[in-house]
């Protein structure tokens, strides 16, 4: 996700807590966003 959006990993975790990002998925030790609500977010 940084790379996509270009901001760091500390601000996923504030953003997330805030509720302003959507909350990933979690598969294991990895973190997944559904691709659709990541767009919806940059745009």
């Amino acid at each position: 996700m940084a790379f996509i959006t270009g901001l760091a990993d500390k601000w996923f975790s504030r953003l997330i807590s805030e509720a302003r990002f959507p909350a990933p998925i979690k598969q294991g030790r990895s973190s997944c966003w559904f691709k659709s609500e990541t767009k919806e977010w940059i745009v």
